[in-house]
């Protein structure tokens, strides 16, 4: 669950990774967070997901696309 600001949008998409909401709507949100209590196959989906998902922005993942990275700008010259 999250709003739908900044950054979020890029990462989680509503109904896959989050329920997203509107910024400033406490209604919206009310609403998402009593859908997922009456649903727990949703929440876990978008849980596991979200799991998934944030695993591509690890410090370990980072390291080895930079390092890819590099290889091939190296393998170049």
């Amino acid at each position: 669950m999250s709003t739908s600001v900044g950054g979020i949008r890029e990462v989680a998409q509503d109904g896959v990774h989050a329920l997203l909401v509107p910024a400033a709507n406490p209604a919206a949100l009310a609403e998402k967070v009593i859908d997922l209590l009456k649903n727990q196959d949703l929440a876990r989906r978008l849980s596991q997901k979200a799991l998934e998902e944030s695993k591509k922005y690890s410090v370990e993942n980072n390291v080895r696309e930079l390092e890819k990275l590099y290889l091939r700008v190296l393998n170049r010259t």
